[in-house]
């Protein structure tokens, strides 16, 4: 027992020096209600998970926090090789916070109900095997409540708690853009669900000045960039199905960059090959790394390719319409160095989710194709690498028991006729 009390101590502390990350020095802790089944404060618990490999991907123990009927699980995951980590119970995304990271080791708070912790945790993840980009993935954790050892009877101060569920914002929006100063951005759509219920989304624009976001207006849905230096637009999606640990209704906010310089290195380019686009046209292009669109890229690369890159690539009118294109135009994708004098191929992702192979030449660092369609596209390596399924490990764990049963026959029957040939010999 003081083994394990030792373990347990040591690995509560590393997941509370991430706290400190999070918290910068704070330090104050306060006593909570109790929860039905855990009275209030803070417990040192174990947890499992199913991968079938990689399983110290996920820590094997974790501090779940006891607050008012809520219990909030800090658990660590290696960021390294696993991505894009979500926990979608019937439907719906839990809320959480990050807690900080320690070497390749990120630390997540989740708040979860008493129903919920008692279950396998459903988390949905991009496994990323070694030089290869993610394999959607399903994990079910399991967090050991009969394992629960006390720690405090106090919790730590971290702020507004997320609510149990939070809403699911869906953009084809980017992170991040590169664009010519004095140039006009147009504004991603956006839409928000939690569960079957539709979310309204506020959209904020503001331009970075040192410490402080300045607001800036945007006509039309446009965003005028006037000048250098950094963008922003906040999306901000609400629902008042849930609350937070402060009463306020459970929110989901998601931010893009867009970088404005003079004579910058466009990430996409294009070139109206057939006279059909009007004057004033732009391109907005970014990669897409995170999100509905990319998990439904990945999803569909699986048996395409482990290497393969995602970017949103649209035009639009002088007046921020999107255009849709009547003829082909030319289109190039920034090529990243890793795949400068690789087979490369380019496929057209639908709204569907169907994949359309097109071709493409490598010109000047550029990935070039022509299309009459705009939207997603997959740049890729293609080839996928052998992934063993869960049943061949079963299928090789019963031939070497079946190899080791024989030896012991073997070896069984010739000390059985050693023996008889002794008697034979003593007669």
């Amino acid at each position: 027992m003081i083994h394990t009390k030792r373990r347990v101590g040591a690995v509560f502390s590393a997941i509370l020096s991430l706290y400190a990350v999070f918290s910068a020095g704070a330090s104050e802790y306060f006593l909570l209600a109790e929860a039905s089944s855990l009275s209030g404060g803070t417990y040192a618990v174990s947890v499992s998970n199913d991968m079938p490999m990689g399983k110290n991907n996920i820590s094997d123990l974790a501090v779940l926090e006891a607050w008012g009927g809520n219990y909030y699980l800090s658990l660590a995951f290696n960021t390294a090789k696993l991505s894009d980590i979500r926990l979608e119970i019937g439907g719906k995304t839990a809320g959480r916070q990050i807690l900080g990271k320690n070497g390749d080791m990120t630390a997540y708070c989740y708040t979860l109900s008493e129903e919920s912790i008692a279950a396998p945790l459903p988390f949905v993840a991009d496994v990323l095997p070694m030089g290869q980009s993610g394999l959607n993935s399903e994990i079910n954790v399991t967090v050991d409540l009969s394992s629960a050892e006390k720690t405090r009877d106090t919790i730590e101060n971290r702020g507004e708690r997320p609510a149990e569920f939070v809403p699911t914002l869906l953009t084809n929006a980017g992170s991040e853009y590169l664009q010519e100063t004095g140039t006009a951005f147009t504004v991603p759509s956006a839409t928000a669900v939690l569960g079957s219920e539709s979310c309204n989304v506020a959209i904020s624009t503001y331009y970075v000045n040192g410490d402080e976001l300045q607001s800036v207006a945007s006509e039309n849905n446009r965003l005028s960039l006037d000048k250098k230096g950094e963008y922003r637009i906040v999306y901000r999606a609400r629902s008042p199905l849930y609350k937070t640990s402060d009463g306020n209704d459970t929110y989901t906010e998601y931010i893009v960059k867009i970088f404005s310089g003079v004579g910058v290195s466009p990430l996409a380019k294009f070139e109206d090959i057939n006279d059909i686009l009007p004057e004033g046209v732009t391109l907005q292009a970014s990669r897409i790394e995170a999100g509905a669109l990319y998990n439904t890229a990945a999803e569909r690369m699986k048996t395409v390719s482990d290497h393969y890159e995602v970017f949103d690539v649209n035009l639009y009118d002088a007046e921020g319409k999107a255009i849709d294109l009547s003829d082909t135009v030319r289109i190039g994708i920034s090529e990243s160095s890793e795949y400068v004098g690789e087979e490369i191929e380019i496929y057209y992702l639908s709204e569907s989710g169907m994949l359309g192979k097109l071709t493409c030449t490598e010109l000047n660092g550029y990935v070039e194709f022509e299309t009459d369609r705009l939207g997603a596209f997959i740049v890729c390596i293609p080839g996928v690498a052998f992934v063993m399924p869960m049943w061949g490990y079963a299928v090789i764990l019963v031939a070497c028991v079946l190899v080791v049963a024989a030896a012991v026959t073997v070896t069984v029957v010739l000390v059985r006729r050693k023996k008889k040939a002794n008697k034979s010999t003593e007669a």
